[in-house]
């Protein structure tokens, strides 16, 4: 029982190291999540453009759906490729921590996930903001905004936990960029 409490305390500071230690990273690259931030803004404020105000007839209804589908691509791919792209780049100093058993790999996943929660929910609420308003979504409860914007949250971890899943099955970067788009295509067709 002396060895748990001791186990756990292990844990918890590992876990404190590890988040530092990836928050620093984001730190010091803010042109990453300044990018981020635009790019998320603008594919907004184009898709708001594109799909502006439908009327609530069977028209409008289906082009409703186009655009929830529209959603479903751009989130998942979008997320994807930002992990294969930024995940390639530490998957050195992860095997190499991994290889000197310095800490079990579902706590780096489980700090890298931390540190991305915060811009996850941030640039989804933006994002999830104007969508659902520009595009002409049911206004007459809040309610149903929430269940958009946590669908769009939750997607966009889906996608970044098929990104990290992809970046450890293929750690080069190159062949994880051609081939990830199959690992989205069996929950598109389904």
């Amino acid at each position: 029982d002396s060895a748990s409490p001791s186990k756990s305390f292990l844990m918890k500071h590992l876990f404190s190291i590890l988040s530092h230690r990836i928050s620093i990273q984001y730190k010091r690259s803010p042109l990453v999540t300044l990018t981020t931030f635009l790019q998320t803004l603008l594919l907004a404020i184009l898709i708001t453009l594109t799909f502006l105000q439908f009327p609530s007839d069977q028209r409008g209804i289906q082009n409703r759906l186009g655009l929830v589908y529209f959603l479903l691509l751009s989130i998942m791919f979008s997320s994807i490729f930002a992990v294969l792209l930024h995940f390639n780049e530490e998957f050195g100093l992860f095997q190499r921590e991994q290889y000197n058993n310095l800490y079990p790999s579902w706590l780096y996943y489980l700090a890298k996930q931390k540190n991305d929660l915060f811009p996850t929910i941030g640039t989804q609420m933006i994002f999830s903001f104007i969508i659902y308003y520009g595009c002409g979504f049911n206004r007459e409860r809040w309610i149903y905004f929430l269940e958009f914007y946590m669908i769009l949250v939750l997607l966009q971890f889906i996608g970044q936990g098929l990104g990290l899943i992809v970046s450890v099955l293929i750690p080069n970067r190159l062949y994880s960029l051609i081939l990830s788009p199959l690992s989205i295509a069996p929950f598109l067709l389904f």
